[in-house]
Parts: C-alpha cells; sequence; structure tokens
C-alpha cells in the first residue's frame, strides 16, 4: 500500500508539473527577440548597453554586448544606475555616469513602469528621496457637459509624501490619489481635477499637469504637483479611446532622465532614437503595453568620467 500511495504522489507529481511547464512560456521571444537582435546586428561589438539589471543576461547572451549590470550585481551598481543612469536630472551627473561605464545605447522598455518602485527605492538615498510608483487610470465614465465632455478616471496611487490641502494633512502611504476628472473640448483638456482620499474623505483637488500627444501643459500652478499622462486604451487591435488611459507621473520622479525619455516622449539632448519597435504605449484589454526604445548616447566635449560612479554602493 505504501509503495503504491508513492507511485501515485509521484505520477500525480509529474502530471501536475507538465501542466504547469506546458502554460508556461518565455518572455523572451517577440519585441525582446527583435531588440537583441537588432543589437546584435546593429551596433558596434565593443558597445555597452545601459538598462535595469533585469535584462542584462540577455544582452549579453542574445545581444552579444555588454551590459553595466545583470541578475549577478558582482559589482554592486544597481544603486548608481537607479539613481544616475535612470533617474538622473541634471546632465552633467547623467551623463558622466554613462561614460564613466563607457555606455555607447540606454534601452528603457514598458517593464519599468511596472519596475518603477524597485529601481526608484534601489536608486534613493537614505531618506527615500526618488522613491515612487507611477499610477494607472482608465477612464471608468464619460460625461456630456457644457462644450464638450467630461472624462472620469478610476485607479489607485499611494501619496510618496505628505500633502498638505487646506487644513488636512494626507499622510504617505495611508492617502491615495483615486481618480481624476478632465474637461475636455475637441479632443483638448481645458480643465483637470485630481480625487485624493484618505479613508474617511474625499478632496477634489486642481491638477498641476497634463501630458497629451507629447507635449506636457501646466494646467494649475498651485495645483497638487505630478503630471498625467494621457495614453491610448486599446479595446481591440483595431478600436481604442486616444485618451483612454493615464499614467500619473509624481513631482519627486517627473523631471528624471527615464519619466521625459520613456513617458513624456521628449527629446533629450545627447540621447539619440535609433530602434523603436512602434509599439503603442498605453492598455489593451487591460494590460499595459508599450515600445522597447534604445538611444544612442552622443557625448559633448567635456563631460568627463568620474571614479566615484565605479564605487560599489552601500545601497546595493
Amino acid at each position: 500500500l505504501f509503495g503504491f500511495f508513492v507511485i501515485f504522489c509521484f505520477v500525480s507529481g509529474v502530471q501536475t508539473a507538465t501542466d504547469i511547464s506546458g502554460g508556461s512560456g518565455s518572455g523572451y521571444p517577440g519585441q525582446w527577440e527583435n531588440a537583441m537582435n537588432w543589437i546584435k546586428t546593429s551596433t558596434p561589438e565593443d558597445s555597452v548597453i545601459a538598462h535595469w539589471w533585469d535584462y542584462g543576461y540577455w544582452t549579453q547572451t542574445m545581444g552579444e554586448r555588454a551590459s553595466v549590470v545583470d541578475g549577478g550585481n558582482a559589482k554592486g551598481w544597481d544603486h548608481q544606475l537607479g539613481r544616475y543612469g535612470l533617474l538622473g536630472r541634471e546632465p552633467e551627473n547623467y551623463l558622466s555616469y554613462h561614460k564613466t561605464h563607457e555606455v555607447t545605447h540606454l534601452l528603457v522598455s514598458e517593464e519599468e513602469i511596472g519596475k518603477f518602485h524597485a529601481f526608484s527605492t534601489v536608486g534613493s538615498d537614505e531618506n527615500f528621496d526618488l522613491r515612487s510608483t507611477i499610477g494607472i487610470f482608465s477612464i471608468q465614465q464619460e460625461q456630456e457637459v457644457r462644450n464638450g465632455s467630461r472624462l472620469i478616471y478610476g485607479g489607485a496611487w499611494p501619496l510618496d509624501k505628505d500633502y498638505i490641502w487646506g487644513n488636512q494633512v494626507l499622510k504617505q502611504g495611508s492617502a491615495y490619489v483615486i481618480g481624476f476628472k478632465l474637461d475636455v473640448v475637441n479632443g483638448t483638456v481645458y480643465n483637470s481635477h485630481v480625487a485624493l482620499f484618505n479613508g474617511k474623505n474625499q478632496y477634489d483637488v486642481p491638477l498641476k499637469c497634463i501630458c497629451q500627444n507629447g507635449e506636457c501643459r501646466v494646467m494649475n500652478e498651485d495645483g497638487f504637483g505630478g503630471c498625467l499622462i494621457l495614453a491610448p486604451q486599446f479595446i481591440s487591435s483595431t478600436e481604442a479611446n486616444p485618451v483612454g488611459a493615464g499614467f500619473f507621473v509624481s513631482e519627486k520622479v517627473e523631471d528624471t532622465l527615464l519619466v521625459r525619455l520613456y513617458l513624456k516622449g521628449e527629446k533629450v539632448e545627447h540621447f539619440n532614437e535609433v530602434y523603436n519597435d512602434n509599439t503603442p504605449l498605453g492598455m489593451y484589454q487591460g494590460r499595459m503595453i508599450g515600445p522597447i526604445q534604445i538611444w544612442e548616447m552622443d557625448y559633448p566635449a567635456g563631460v568627463e568620467a568620474d571614479e566615484k560612479y565605479l564605487e560599489r554602493s552601500p545601497y546595493g
């Protein structure tokens, strides 16, 4: 009886493992395979690719090029890559960082939106000055109003710092952005508000910034900081609402390199786009989609390498 029991457990385990294996797949084929083939065939052999560590081994084995960091984290460089290579603000810092590591290309994918909390935390100082997330929102209602329409977006984004509204202090970690209200005429937003919730009360606050079609506008100078970046929401491969989704970026990180290049679509000096698989940044049937983009570095005269960017960081 014991022998039959052992055999039954073994067969059952094998069947379960087979079923799980059959339903699993690699994340490599498709976008990543195309990007790595491009790197392998279209960049010099001595190229160095900067990106978050997750893709390091793919770049080294499939793209046959060096990466700054990888899953082994042998140099302890993840902190500096997050802080300067991806979320740098001052050109003299992020250009010097990349020059120090002899970076020729920077790669960003839509996966960085979901991983933003990870590398913004790793890249922060001891006070978590960069730690944040990207809020993801989608249209819940559309109402007719005078001269246009009102778009109501729903979602949830935890405040990444304390915020004062009137005589109320909305605390980081316990208060949330739960939605946005945009008034639109002929496709252009002319009024914008954010809904804040502290667990008891909801507050309707003017929103400072809206980004649409690659252009960012200050809507309310004294409004809630950060930017809502409007993006398409695809119902099918042929049907989409061009402003059906929104990515909210905190004022803590809205002027960082990755946000400017990838989310806002800015042309940043000395970063020349050389690869884009043209996947639109947005939502498809509830799933986030976006392109893999690669920029080639064009260092201006005077940018110097700095040994401090090669130091092993105590933050990881």
